[in-house]
């Protein structure tokens, strides 16, 4: 019962979060992109010492959320949240973070650069909370590697940052 309690916790908390993230110049939220694999965590962007280390446990249903603070060289500094895990603070490598897309009215919006004002595509998506790679951010908008191998921006309002929903 316990465990139930802290999910709807953490579940409330993202949407919160996730909400405030579409003001501009508000953090990203991001997840680790694969599960069950160790990532490192660095106490500078261009140190090797290792400080810590996040992982998706699958096992124990125990993922991460992680705010980016800021970047420098392929690092992203970052504050890492889990059910069990809280406060981890260090830098991580780009190569490792990863969303969950967000759909409205089974569509995707993906854009050619990270504004509204820019060409988009619209995907007719029927799998929601798809899990993709980041590859760049910009504020509060993730370049992401889609199913077609292309990288595209995705906004704020189509980036799913709670490991536990689909954000709908």
């Amino acid at each position: 019962m316990r465990n139930f309690i802290i999910l709807i916790c953490i579940a409330l908390s993202c949407a919160l979060l996730n909400a405030q993230s579409s003001k501009k110049g508000s953090p990203a939220e991001v997840l680790i992109y694969k599960n069950q694999k160790k990532i490192n965590v660095y106490s500078s962007y261009n140190k090797n010492k290792i400080v810590n280390y996040l992982i998706n446990d699958t096992i124990n249903e125990d993922y991460f959320v992680i705010e980016i603070l800021k970047s420098k060289n392929n690092r992203y500094q970052i504050n890492a949240t889990s059910i069990i895990h809280s406060g981890i603070k260090g830098w991580i490598d780009l190569r490792n973070i990863g969303i969950n897309t967000r759909q409205r009215d089974f569509k995707l919006h993906l854009y050619e650069q990270p504004n509204y004002n820019a060409k988009y595509i619209v995907v007719n998506e029927e799998v929601d909370n798809r899990i993709v790679r980041v590859t760049a951010i910009s504020t509060d908008w993730l370049k992401i590697t889609w199913i077609d191998n292309k990288d595209y921006w995705l906004p704020p309002k189509y980036q799913c940052c709670n490991p536990y929903t689909t954000c709908n």
